[in-house]
This record gives C-alpha cells, structure tokens and sequence, in this order.
C-alpha cells in the first residue's frame, strides 16, 4: 500500500448531518482553479437558497442558487438563478430539475482558457458565462465554493445530509457550449429576468 502524509490527504466527502449550522457555513474546494479546463460534480442534498459559485479574486462570485419561484402569475416551482451581484436571473430550463430536501448533481465547468464557466443540474446542462472579469480572473485563478446547505435543525431535512465532491472529465454538451454574457443570455431567452430585481448589465 502506497503512504500518504496526512498533509496530503484531501477530503472528498462531508458528513453534515449534526452540523447544527450548516445552513450558515461556507463549504470551498482547498485548492483554487488556476490554468485548464476543470469540471467538478458535487453530489448533496439542497434546499431552498443552496448556492453553487465560482468565486475570484476580487471576492465576486457568481453562480446558480436554487429557489421558489413564487411569481404571484406563475404557479411556485422548484426553480434555478443565475446570480451576479444584481439582478438576479432565472434559468427556464433548470426549472423543476430538482427538488427540496433530495439529493442534487451540481457540475460546474471552469475554463480558465477563455474566461467562463459553465453550469449543469441533475444531467441537465445550464448556461455559459463570461467571469465577470476575465482578464483579472484568469490571472488570479478562481475559487468553487458553496453556500447556504440544509441542516437537521431547520426544516425537516432527512438524514443522512452527506456532501461530496469530484473531478470528472466534462461532458461534452457542456464544452460546446459557447461563453457569453448575462445580459446576452437575456436577449436570447437563456436568462429571464427575475420579478424582484431591477435590470442591470451582468
């Protein structure tokens, strides 16, 4: 059997389901993206508010939050945004690909060569999007991180509530998929506004 320092051993897996706080912690990959194309699955149960983002190094994240789309002329679905700062954005097509309390695939595409990265739900590929700054960001490197994950405090979540993560090689529906921005993602029907936000260049 090969040996390893205990420095070297990275957890690929996370037991939340007695962390009482779960739902305030900030769960990130130890090491930050910083040349290549890298695709990363993570496997966990979600709730409303559970947030996916790439995050650089001016602290700005963007990414999908998976939310109720309680729009008073919709009927409430379990729906997907596309968050950069502000506005937010839904996404129609992730909409009802997942569901409260069950267990989710998120894959996060970062390619760090063109300055984007793309998002995919339950098989179900999402959006490709320029960072915000690409120049800044592809210099730096990025950072994948997760927000806002259910606990057995508040809820009624099911145990158990176990977390994983893993570096796959990226569908190939997912890499052909060609970077752009928020606002054109709008133009385009990709993005729909969201109710709640005012318009704003993304």
């Amino acid at each position: 059997l090969a040996s390893h320092r205990l420095s070297d051993l990275e957890a690929t897996s996370l037991d939340l389901t007695n962390c009482e706080f779960s739902s305030s912690l900030t769960l990130k990959l130890t090491r930050p993206i910083r040349e290549g194309v890298v695709y990363v699955e993570i496997t966990a149960k979600v709730w409303y508010g559970s947030e996916f983002s790439i995050v650089g190094p001016d602290n700005r994240r963007f990414g999908i939050s998976l939310s109720l789309d309680d729009d008073v002329n919709a009927q409430d679905s379990d729906s997907v945004m596309f968050q950069l700062d502000y506005p937010r954005y839904n996404i129609p097509s992730l909409t009802q690909r997942w569901a409260w309390g069950e267990e989710a695939v998120v894959g996060l595409l970062v390619d760090m060569s063109r300055g984007c990265a793309a998002f995919r739900l339950n098989g179900f590929d999402g959006p490709c999007v320029f960072f915000p700054l690409p120049a800044l960001w592809k210099v730096h490197g990025v950072e994948i991180q997760m927000h806002s994950m259910p606990d057995m405090g508040n809820g009624g979540i099911d145990a158990p509530i176990l977390f994983s993560c893993a570096t796959r090689k990226p569908p190939p529906s997912l890499v052909a998929l060609a970077p752009t921005t928020a606002t054109d993602h709008v133009l385009s029907g990709v993005f729909t506004l969201n109710d709640r936000d005012e318009v704003g260049a993304g």
